[in-house]
């Protein structure tokens, strides 16, 4: 009935979704205050949290919302997000690590895991979350996605091999051919083997399909590379062109 949890709740995501936040999160919370147990409620007012860079605030709830909910999976996983948007990563990937033990068979956690790694650049161990994700199903993109990337960047790092990432890479596009961050990864892989032709239809590709500014600064590299100035100059002023609208967008 009016006044209920359940009401406060649809009342809230009603105004979240017309943009009128001040009712959106007095609603959401009484949602919360009524029903502390209705893991949807701290999700959905996560949600809106996120999406407006209330980041402390975000985490706040969350570390409030793990105290009741204690096995709540979904919950954890929000809480390590909220961490890792803190740059806390250690405390995210504790979260993580103690998921994928309780509840081995929750890939989120794996693949949450894995964005840890990448964002504190932990190669090793995402290379090796990767082969545990592909363990549970080789079908999973995601999986050969971390190992390929920890194996580029390990080899970048001491100068080695880069066709078991290549490998890697390509078992990536086979599961999932329309993702940007993948031909991305190509793109650098085949760069770093010196395959510039290559590299740049990837990059192109990775472009047309993901609005990350990086990937036009590494493809305006890739055109210098093969001594293509013109054509590095316009994919350079792409990229700056990109960052600007990604500014913009943040500052609406």
């Amino acid at each position: 009935g009016r006044n209920s949890a359940g009401w406060n709740a649809l009342i809230g995501d009603a105004y979240y979704k017309l943009g009128q936040i001040k009712p959106a999160v007095d609603h959401l919370q009484e949602a919360i205050r009524l029903d502390p147990y209705n893991e949807d409620y701290y999700l959905e007012f996560g949600t809106l949290l996120t999406q407006y860079h209330a980041d402390d605030a975000s985490l706040a709830l969350f570390q409030s919302a793990a105290k009741v909910l204690t096995d709540s999976v979904k919950i954890k996983s929000a809480l390590a997000v909220a961490y890792m948007v803190e740059k806390k990563y250690v405390k995210a990937e504790e979260i993580f690590q103690n998921i994928t033990t309780t509840s081995p068979d929750y890939l989120p956690a794996y693949q949450l895991l894995g964005e840890a790694y990448q964002a504190s650049r932990q190669w090793e161990k995402l290379r090796t979350g990767g082969q545990k994700i592909v363990a549970r199903n080789p079908h999973e993109a995601v999986g050969w996605y971390y190992q390929s990337q920890a194996d580029y960047e390990l080899a970048m790092r001491v100068g080695g091999e880069f066709s078991i990432a290549e490998s890697e890479v390509r078992k990536t596009l086979a599961l999932r051919p329309q993702d940007g961050a993948t031909y991305y990864l190509l793109g650098k892989i085949l760069s770093a083997e010196n395959r510039g032709k290559e590299a740049v239809v990837a990059l192109k590709q990775a472009a047309s399909l993901d609005d990350d500014p990086t990937i036009l600064y590494t493809l305006a590299l890739a055109f210098r590379k093969l001594g293509a100035a013109s054509k590095s100059a316009v994919a350079l002023k792409d990229f700056n062109e990109a960052v600007e609208r990604k500014k913009a967008s943040y500052q609406k």
